[in-house]
């Protein structure tokens, strides 16, 4: 088995990390290096539930309170924001030992970016953070979900591949048996044609002897007479 090389990655840190920097880079990211555009229904519609990564986040900022069923709560869009710079103006001797903590300003501007610029979201759109619905964790559930769907999409499409190549060699098969049939007949009348041909040769034979053996008889009963 072939060996995956290894891959190094360099980070460098800024002195003059802020909000307004880190809110500039992700603008840029979402309105110009991606395909992110406004949904309006996002902004018309009532209920909005984000999941996952949007809950975990959230909870890390504050955003919603913690409870033992993880319910989350209402927020609002611009709450991100608000967490977001409280994140970024945070000394670095402040910072936790959680894995989460340095990255805390970059992921709660990303969402907030996301959000407001990317989907079209005002601050005081509100929003509901979810981490299970009835006892149940939604955000590997719509991960199945896809993953459900897709898979039904790709064994549909594997079907219909597979259909689509039984019924061309279904009508192959039709077609060479057609052909096979056709030089058959064509063998057969040859084959009759050539018999035919073969006795009307020995008619033309035996009319040959028959004539030079009258023609023989007729000389000699004239060398009689």
């Amino acid at each position: 088995m072939r060996k995956q090389p290894k891959l190094f990655y360099l980070f460098s840190a800024t002195i003059d990390a802020s909000f307004e920097n880190c809110l500039e880079t992700a603008k840029h990211y979402v309105t110009n290096l991606t395909d992110i555009k406004q949904i309006k229904s996002l902004v018309e519609e009532e209920d909005l539930y984000l999941f996952g990564y949007f809950y975990d986040r959230g909870l890390q900022g504050n955003i919603v309170e913690y409870t033992l069923e993880q319910i989350g709560g209402e927020a609002k869009v611009g709450d991100y924001k608000i967490a977001a710079e409280k994140a970024c103006a945070m000394p670095s001797e402040a910072i936790g030992p959680e894995p989460w903590q340095p990255w805390q300003c970059l992921d709660l501007t990303y969402i907030y970016t996301l959000l407001h610029y990317g989907y079209g979201l005002p601050d005081d759109r509100k929003i509901n953070l979810v981490k299970k619905i009835r006892s149940m964790e939604v955000s590997w559930a719509l991960g199945a979900g896809f993953h459900l769907l897709n898979s039904y999409h790709e064994n549909k499409l594997k079907e219909s591949r597979e259909e689509r190549q039984r019924q061309l060699k279904e009508a192959l098969e039709r077609d060479r048996q057609d052909l096979e049939a056709r030089r058959k007949a064509i063998e057969e009348k040859e084959a009759a044609t050539d018999k035919r041909l073969a006795s009307l040769s020995t008619l033309v034979k035996i009319f040959h002897w028959f004539s030079d053996w009258m023609t023989h008889l007729l000389t000699s009963l004239n060398l009689i007479s």
